[in-house]
């Protein structure tokens, strides 16, 4: 494991990251989003940590959404014209 500290005893926030190199692409074949909910585990009893992941994650689903139903409408326009 690496860790690197940087110190600055005028701040007055503090912050962490950790990256653990696995993801949904580890996921066992019959536990699929396995890494998504050990990802909310690390936050449980974190209010304000879990409240912002929600919110992050709900505006990238629907920013998903939108992308693919453009591209959708895109493809559609695109083979009518054809």
């Amino acid at each position: 494991m690496e860790a690197l500290v940087i110190s600055d005893p005028k701040a007055d926030k503090a912050s962490a990251a950790m990256d653990v190199k696995v993801g949904h692409l580890s996921d066992p074949e019959d536990l699929q989003g396995l890494a998504h909910f050990c990802e909310h585990l690390m936050f449980m009893g974190t209010d304000k940590v879990s409240t912002l992941l929600l919110f992050f994650e709900t505006r990238i689903e629907r920013l998903m959404k939108r992308t693919i139903e453009s591209s959708s409408t895109l493809v559609r326009m695109i083979t009518r014209n054809s």
